[in-house]
């Protein structure tokens, strides 16, 4: 109970601090420049959390909160100023950020979520299991995979004739860059859909359990079945808009599985270790976080940036729900669960154990 309070008191202040960052800018800063430079920050956020978990480099692992935690956002701040400027060259054409540099830095996200969720680092951690090796060949698979992946997929050609489309920048490759991008965002939903089911029914396989390549071939595969069926049903049979559906869907549930596993040290109903039980339960209130989440931002908008249209033609106000929960939220909220261990709430939860302990002792 203790962490579920700590989570519900630390989610609220992320929220309150996130919104309060956004309402210093305006929505044309915000929905490029400020959503740009946190998104380029969040595939080094991952390797510090995910990979490393704030276990290397060893200086700074030794160091006590909030130290550790400033050190390690500062490292993902870091790996930001070294990757941002280098996709904003290629990618942006060195241009005010454009639809395709925004949509490539989402991309590179999804990318290492497939990277370290999915595959687990492998084949890179075949090869070596020094973390500094294991850290900057997770960056640079995703970073590569994404930019081959997105000169393939993704085809801006839509927005042609708009003043915001440079034809130079466009890849023109085989789907429509909104089509594309909603999928591959279905699939992170449904890779944290997989976490909270621990894998299952993949992780039960004995393959899967003895060769770490076949495990990441075979859960690649359930991912992309789920996702298929999932994208399928709301795009083709319910008619979903692909952004209205990307946004109100999956890019939602992401944000409320987070809050459910990071935020909540994934502590709700942990006495109950059946699969995929445990995993549905957890889904179902990673669905309600994700509606009370729309419903908080979707307030927020209409005060910080009141009268944005929903749908097309811009999906303006789609944009700066997505911007706001995962470009600036979500890294937030990893870097306060990840590096800074809820502090000071946490803090404050094990001095008070101790002095209840030295007491009674």
């Amino acid at each position: 109970m203790k962490q579920i309070s700590n989570g519900i008191i630390a989610t609220s202040v992320i929220v309150a601090v996130s919104l309060g960052i956004i309402n210093l800018f305006n929505n044309e800063f915000f929905s490029t420049w400020l959503s740009f430079g946190f998104m380029a920050c969040i595939p080094s956020l991952i390797v510090g959390g995910l990979v490393w978990k704030t276990e290397y480099p060893a200086k700074l692992a030794k160091l006590g909160q909030p130290l550790k935690g400033i050190a390690f956002t500062g490292l993902s701040i870091l790996g930001g100023l070294v990757f941002g400027p280098l996709m904003w060259l290629s990618i942006g054409g060195g241009e005010s950020p454009t639809p395709q540099l925004m949509m490539f830095t989402i991309f590179t996200i999804i990318s290492t979520f497939w990277v370290v969720g999915v595959w687990q680092c492998w084949p890179i951690s075949a090869v070596s299991q020094h973390p500094l090796f294991i850290g900057l060949g997770v960056l640079m698979l995703s970073y590569g995979s994404a930019y081959a992946l997105f000169n393939l997929l993704f085809d801006f050609s839509f927005l042609a004739g708009a003043p915001i489309y440079i034809e130079a920048l466009d890849p023109k490759g085989v789907f429509m860059a909104w089509q594309v991008l909603a999928f591959c965002v279905t699939t992170v939903a449904v890779i944290m859909f997989c976490i909270l089911c621990d894998f299952w029914p993949v992780s039960g396989l004995s393959l899967a359990q003895n060769h770490s390549g076949a495990f990441g071939l075979m859960a690649s595969l359930w991912v992309f079945l789920l996702s298929s069926i999932i994208f399928y049903i709301a795009t083709t049979q319910l008619h979903l808009d692909y952004v209205v559906y990307m946004v109100r869907g999956p890019v939602s549930f992401i944000f409320g599985a987070f809050i459910c596993l990071n935020m909540m040290q994934n502590s709700l109903f942990s006495s109950i270790k059946q699969q995929p039980l445990r995993g549905m339960i957890l889904a179902i209130i990673c669905i309600g976080f994700a509606v009370l989440m729309q419903i908080i931002y979707q307030a927020a908008s209409n005060f910080i940036t009141p009268n944005l249209g929903s749908g097309l033609p811009a999906y303006e106000l789609e944009l700066w729900l997505a911007n706001a929960m995962l470009a600036v939220t979500f890294p937030i909220i990893v870097a306060h669960s990840d590096f800074f261990k809820l502090w000071p709430l946490q803090n404050l939860e094990q001095d008070n154990e101790l002095t209840e302990t030295t007491t009674h002792g």
